[in-house]
């Protein structure tokens, strides 16, 4: 599970790109060969610990979790403090709260949210502890508790309007992501970098008008999302999921077992996002 390669800075509404910088982040550590490969060709690297929604239902398993977190931390800051391709020590990736509402405007407080927030809180200090010389941070779930980003350096923010949420209404995802971004950008006066955003795409299928799965529809979710950034200059950087179509687990959700969110298939074949992205991105 990779973002794929990114310009820190979104592109102006003219289509220009000013000169940027390529980034990646996953929900674990790289191998040693990615990381020396980022160093050699200059893409800078979100590096995260495989904390991956992280529940905190009682203190007993918070404990539990957190140990086991800290040792991760100290590890990987251990392994990898030297890169210089490592701009930023990631904590968590969409840490949950018991009860998570989208729909109803987030997450109710109840008792996860203070564990959640004291958990990742002594993971942000600890960051900072082993490394006061990089940014630390968080990539968010939606509908997450804004009290657990506070304390991050730089607000991440995995984000999928127009797919989870308004599926196939993508002027209303983008209106919701336009505010969103107002919104947090005004609670927080920190740069914002989308760490996710993406749609699933079937390779090969195509529609008029653009619906959900087609290669159209990924293509206009990503030019539209760009778009928005570009507008905002408080947006540092804007990270597309996925880099490639990996395999995941059955379900409803997955054709063939498979997460479809690449703009390149399995098998390294350009959707037409990729396209879009080359066009912009250059």
């Amino acid at each position: 599970m990779r973002n794929a390669r990114h310009q820190s800075g979104a592109h102006p509404p003219n289509g220009h790109t000013p000169a940027g910088v390529s980034s990646e982040r996953a929900h674990y550590p790289y191998s040693e060969e990615e990381m020396q490969l980022a160093d050699r060709a200059g893409f800078l690297i979100i590096d995260e610990i495989p904390t991956v929604s992280l529940q905190f239902e009682n203190e007993e398993n918070t404990a539990a979790r957190l140990a086991i977190a800290r040792r991760q931390l100290d590890e990987l800051i251990a392994r990898d403090k030297n890169h210089p391709s490592v701009i930023m020590w990631s904590v968590a990736n969409e840490p949950l709260p018991a009860t998570l509402n989208i729909a109803a405007g987030g997450a109710a407080e109840d008792d996860s949210v203070a564990r959640g927030r004291d958990f990742l809180n002594t993971l942000l200090r600890q960051a900072r502890d082993l490394d006061p010389t990089r940014l630390v941070t968080l990539a968010g779930v939606m509908g997450g508790p804004p009290s657990w980003m506070e304390a991050c350096d730089v607000i991440c923010l995995n984000r999928y309007w127009g797919w989870y949420v308004y599926g196939g209404e993508l002027d209303k995802g983008l209106a919701a992501l336009d505010k969103e971004f107002d919104d947090t950008g005004a609670l927080f006066h920190k740069p914002i970098i989308v760490t996710e955003f993406g749609a699933d795409t079937l390779a090969g299928l195509h529609g008029h008008p653009a619906v959900m799965w087609t290669e159209e529809y990924q293509a206009n979710y990503i030019r539209g999302h760009l778009e928005i950034a570009a507008r905002k200059p408080f947006v540092a950087g804007m990270q597309v999921w996925n880099y490639a179509d990996f395999a995941a687990v059955q379900g409803v959700m997955r054709v063939g077992g498979l997460n479809m969110k690449g703009v390149f298939t399995r098998a390294r074949t350009p959707k037409m996002a990729a396209h879009v992205l080359r066009e912009l991105w250059t």
